[in-house]
């Protein structure tokens, strides 16, 4: 009990339900605390690999410093059982060294050295609210980049139960984290196969025909300008009234437009910022929606032209032109003629079809998966909260 509080979750497993109150330490107390080197490393093809904040979720870097540099500037280095925990830019993001191979470090991580506490219960007790608070009032966030102080990392208290219980928590997060981490890759994979087939399925530059096709589909695609195709048109310059009577549930802005389906319009558009995020497009389909002046609407298509076809194939080649055609000015902006001018190949609408609803089950499949993802996450943020003190 400390200052009159209770130090125990409010979920606990069965066999320590009755084993009393957890205890209170300094960080200091129970691990040691050091930083990594100040100075600028000499990058190497190969050599000893060195990690910054940056590399904190992987402990993995292409990044390398010498033997030599390695020996000469870390007398204390990461092993097996200690921890890494970002301590500028970033505050309080930590990971479990899991192997004894050499590893070099930048000052903007802090080295917990293997202590009392067990490695994935102390990690997962860095995440809790109890130490995220403590590290944001002992965090300098007057400082460019913010940071924390090593002797302010030392002053940061933890809880903690008795080691068995600490195991326990500890190996329950541990599988946590590698359920989210596969969750992450399968995404991943679906990801890399949908960009493998945006790059196969449409022409490159300079040809006409894909390399990969559907079968039964033949001929050259054809060259048309967007604003053959489909109505190019921009929004209100303010919200108005569109609102605040219900007509629209949502005004989007440049600076606000998102990949959510969440508000959409009656029918089928393709939304693109015109200042900010250029190069970048957004479909949507179903709902209502208004946008701002800065945002262009693409739709009303062509009854040949597919408009999510349309989408897939902007995504593929947008960007590069848009960013050539940027207008330079205080904000970078995109203007009306380098959509209506914009060529892009299109097949038969039959084909182009095929190809949307291609694309769309893959798009599908990363949503439902996005969705376990956000879902496991949420759930460890609750477990956090509750088997933590």
């Amino acid at each position: 009990m400390i200052g009159g509080k209770k130090l125990v979750p409010k979920r606990r497993f069965i066999e320590f339900l009755n084993k009393g109150h957890w205890k209170q330490s300094s960080m200091r107390e129970v691990v040691d605390v050091y930083d990594g080197t100040h100075q600028t490393p000499k990058y190497k093809e190969s050599g000893i690999m060195f990690l910054s904040v940056e590399n904190i979720h992987s402990l993995t870097s292409n990044k390398y410093i010498s033997h030599e540099d390695f020996k000469r500037d870390f007398e204390i280095f990461p092993e097996a059982g200690d921890i890494l925990m970002t301590r500028i830019g970033d505050i309080g993001t930590a990971n479990v060294v899991e192997s004894n191979e050499y590893k070099a470090y930048y000052v903007s991580l802090a080295l917990l050295k293997k202590g009392k506490l067990d490695p994935y219960f102390l990690k997962e007790s860095i995440h809790s609210a109890t130490v995220k608070r403590e590290l944001w009032h002992r965090t300098l966030h007057i400082a460019f980049p913010k940071k924390i102080n090593m002797d302010e990392i030392g002053k940061v208290l933890i809880n903690y139960p008795c080691t068995l219980e600490q195991q326990k928590i500890g190996e329950f997060f541990k599988v946590l984290d590698e359920r989210i981490a596969n969750q992450e890759r399968k995404i991943a994979k679906v990801e890399a196969l949908k960009s493998a087939y945006l790059t196969e399925m449409f022409p490159q530059e300079g040809e006409n025909v894909p390399k990969r096709r559907f079968k039964g589909f033949k001929g050259g695609w054809k060259v048309h300008t967007l604003g053959e195709l489909a109505s190019i048109n921009t929004g209100d310059s303010d919200v108005k009234d569109s609102i605040s009577n219900g007509v629209y549930p949502f005004f989007i802005r440049s600076k606000n437009i998102s990949r959510s389906d969440t508000y959409s319009f009656d029918g089928e558009a393709i939304l693109i910022p015109g200042e900010g995020k250029l190069g970048d497009i957004f479909h949507y389909y179903n709902g209502k929606f208004n946008y701002h002046q800065r945002v262009y609407k693409i739709s009303d298509f062509n009854e040949d032209v597919n408009g999510r076809f349309i989408y897939y194939t902007m995504n593929h080649t947008f960007k590069k032109h848009a960013l050539k055609e940027t207008v330079k000015a205080t904000v970078d902006s995109l203007r009306l003629p380098t959509l209506t001018s914009y060529r892009l190949l299109l097949p038969t609408v039959q084909e182009q079809q095929k190809i949307s609803e291609f694309f769309k089950n893959l798009d599908d499949q990363i949503r439902t998966e996005e969705k376990k993802l956000e879902k496991l996450k949420k759930m460890k943020e609750a477990y956090l909260e509750e088997m933590f003190v």
